[in-house]
């Protein structure tokens, strides 16, 4: 499949249409020399899809991870709704004697930020 694209201009009026058709898979093969020829495509279906309210990423959590959270999505639009994100299944997360922990943790051994496993 090509690539969906039309210029940035025509996005900002917003096209859910637009937004709804095709996927990442459809951008996974850019081609050509020029890295924003490349990229413009995949950033004009990302940005209407962002402008229509479907881009799935982005999203910040706005406070600890438990079961009801409430999320803040790239435009800014609060949202609250029960959290399948979350490995926290089993409240850890603001557990006052893990917390407690993990304080002493970085008291004694200091805060670091290592690489994973398979490096």
């Amino acid at each position: 499949m090509r690539p969906l694209s039309y210029p940035i201009d025509q996005i900002a009026v917003g096209d859910p249409a637009f937004a709804l058709r095709g996927n990442t898979r459809d951008y996974k093969d850019p081609a050509g020399a020029d890295l924003l020829e490349r990229t413009g495509a995949f950033f004009n279906w990302q940005q209407a899809r962002k402008q229509a309210g479907y881009w799935p990423y982005s999203k910040s959590l706005e406070g600890a991870p438990v079961a009801s959270a409430q999320i803040r999505d790239c435009r800014g639009l609060a949202q609250r709704g029960v959290n399948f994100a979350s490995q926290d299944y089993l409240s850890l997360a603001t557990s006052e004697e893990v917390k407690e922990a993990a304080i002493e943790a970085i008291r004694t051994f200091g805060a670091h930020s290592a690489g994973s496993a398979a490096v």
